[in-house]
C-alpha cells in the first residue's frame, strides 16, 4: 500500500524523467537507478517545495539518496509545519 505522499513523489519522478516508473519502490537509490543529477534533485525538491508548501534546506539535498529518503523528508516538514 503506498501513501498519498509516495504517490505524489512517484508521480513527479515519472513526469521529470519522462518515463513510466512501476518498478520504483522505496529503496530505489536516485542517482544510480535513476541517473538522477543535482539539477534534478533540485528540480524535485523545488516540485515538493511547491506541492506541499513546505521549505527544504538546501543541506538536506545532500541527504536524499532513496525514494524513501524523499518520503521522509516531505513527512518531517509537513509534521514540522503542522506543528509549528
Amino acid at each position: 500500500m503506498t501513501t498519498p505522499i509516495q504517490q505524489v513523489i512517484h508521480r513527479l519522478l515519472s513526469k521529470q524523467l519522462r518515463r513510466r516508473l512501476a518498478w520504483v519502490t522505496p529503496s530505489t537509490r536516485l542517482v544510480e537507478d535513476l541517473g538522477f543529477e543535482l539539477l534534478d534533485q533540485v528540480n524535485l525538491v523545488w516540485q515538493l517545495e511547491k506541492t506541499y508548501q513546505i521549505i527544504i534546506p538546501d543541506p538536506e539535498i545532500d541527504d536524499l539518496r532513496t525514494v524513501q529518503d524523499v518520503v521522509t523528508c516531505v513527512q518531517s516538514h509537513l509534521v514540522h509545519y503542522v506543528l509549528s
